[in-house]
């Protein structure tokens, strides 16, 4: 017996909780080549929320899965900000629903098609135009940051 499995979701949904911000030291600007200020000069903090976060109802994070958004320099792993009060426009990265999965992809907008592009060549481009666009397709948001491990 042959059995089909589920699908995988490609990223993974988390609320925003903004309730009780998280305050880090922050030394401003730092320059390639010098050393760090000393800890006496790290008198200035910055909430995450206030930078990261602009409409907190309407944002949620996901952590990628896959790699077709690589060369974007989307890894396996990363949480990226995303914000659903603000549209996906022409050439940027959304989050869009389709067949029931969430995915991660740029948006190409022309006057007879919309396209979801990849951002890895072993992946196609999704193309839709009036004849095939699925019923259930949706922007969810646009992605505002990429939070990533370092190196």
């Amino acid at each position: 017996m042959n059995k089909k499995t589920a699908p995988q979701p490609s990223i993974d949904f988390f609320g925003v909780d903004t309730s009780s911000p998280l305050r880090l030291q922050f030394v401003g600007d730092i320059s390639h080549g010098f050393p760090l200020p000393s800890d006496d000069y790290m008198d200035k903090f910055i909430s995450l929320d206030e930078e990261l976060v602009k409409h907190p109802d309407a944002t949620i994070y996901g952590r990628v899965k896959g790699d077709s958004m690589k060369d974007a320099g989307l890894k396996e792993g990363d949480v990226l900000v995303i914000d659903k009060a603000i549209k996906v426009e022409n050439g940027q990265i959304g989050i869009f629903r389709l067949d029931g999965e969430f995915l991660c992809k740029r948006l190409h907008i022309f006057p007879d098609r919309v396209e979801l592009h990849p951002e890895n060549k072993k992946f196609k481009v999704m193309v839709f135009n009036n004849e095939n666009i699925p019923s259930d397709f949706l922007q969810i948001g646009r992605v505002m940051y990429v939070i990533s491990k370092a190196l």
